[in-house]
């Protein structure tokens, strides 16, 4: 998990600064940030937490002085949390290419060069998001929740066709596109 979240914020994806997997695994571990989700609401999850014997506690709302409870993490410091929320809110405020998106995602075997790829292809993210949504349908039954409206499920060909898509690629972004956990993240980041 840690993992994915530091490819979210490499450089040639959110381009996040001020965190490195360290810090990453830090946060995981206290729970602070288990998802790309939780890394862009970083400013609200620490002005609102409190630690005690190693449990964070969201319930508890206190006043904190600036960089919230990270500047209290040992190694971090009031402009090391400051200038890590700092970056979180620069991000959150500036479009993402669509490329760099979908980069980030951190779908298995597409890399920087394939997701300009994609982009391309697709040209924004609501054609691509549909188009993983429904090649995630094969296999199914019921292809009503994940049909493009024609009860029509999405050729892998159509992926095929893409230059640089092979069909290992194709059953990563349908695995990527079929796990709930994944839809959740990504839905949840389209809302941010």
């Amino acid at each position: 998990a840690v993992e994915g979240l530091a490819h979210f914020v490499s450089r040639r994806a959110l381009n996040l600064g001020g965190i490195g997997r360290a810090k990453l695994q830090e946060l995981y571990d206290l729970e602070i940030v288990r998802n790309p989700v939780d890394l862009l609401d970083l400013r609200d999850r620490t002005s609102r937490v409190t630690i005690a014997d190693n449990k964070i506690s969201f319930e508890k709302i206190e006043e904190i002085e600036e960089g919230g409870i990270l500047a209290d993490l040992d190694g971090w410091g009031t402009l090391s949390a400051m200038n890590l929320l700092e970056s979180v809110d620069r991000a959150r405020s500036t479009p993402l290419p669509l490329h760099r998106f979908i980069y980030a995602l951190g779908i298995e075997g597409v890399g920087f060069a394939t997701s300009e790829t994609l982009a391309v292809t697709f040209g924004n993210f609501d054609a691509f998001w549909s188009a993983v949504q429904r090649l995630a349908c094969k296999g199914k039954d019921d292809i009503t929740e994940c049909s493009d409206g024609k009860g029509e499920k999405l050729p892998e060909s159509v992926f095929i066709e893409i230059p640089g898509v092979g069909g290992a690629l194709v059953e990563s972004l349908r695995r990527f596109g079929a796990d709930p956990r994944n839809v959740a993240v990504v839905d949840n980041l389209l809302e941010k």
